[in-house]
């Protein structure tokens, strides 16, 4: 099974809108992800709590927020977004905007939901993968 899916990300009680993503890397501290969107397609905003991640544009043009500050991104642009900070990616032009995202996840600052949550996460996909349900 492809691990290429559309999805929906719950971000505190709202749901950003659809788009297509993939995710690369899931390993105990670090998560990476492909992120496709179309035009005026956004990932919605979300915090990465006490996580830190990078954000690396591959093709296209778009908008991010961070903290309400809005900075220009295009193909080759790399973007550090620090832990606790809001976030949201906006693909404002006419083509498609592609990028790919690095999480540091520092697994002894999560909370027990936290760590619960990745770890049911984490089994549910093995699970899939392996033609489970």
């Amino acid at each position: 099974m492809s691990l290429s899916r559309l999805t929906i990300k719950w971000r505190r009680g709202q749901l950003s809108k659809l788009h297509k993503s993939k995710e690369l890397v899931r390993s105990k501290h670090i998560r990476a992800g492909k992120i496709i969107l179309k035009p005026s397609e956004e990932t919605g905003e979300h915090i990465p709590y006490r996580r830190e991640e990078v954000i690396i544009i591959l093709k296209g043009n778009g908008l991010i927020i961070i903290e309400g500050k809005k900075k220009r991104v295009k193909a080759g642009d790399v973007v550090f977004v620090a832990q606790d900070k809001k976030h949201n990616i906006i693909n404002d032009s006419r083509k498609g905007l592609v990028y790919v995202y690095v999480v540091a996840v520092f697994t002894h600052h999560l909370s027990f939901k936290e760590r619960h949550y990745n770890k049911h996460h984490s089994q549910e996909k093995q699970s899939h993968k392996h033609g489970g349900n």
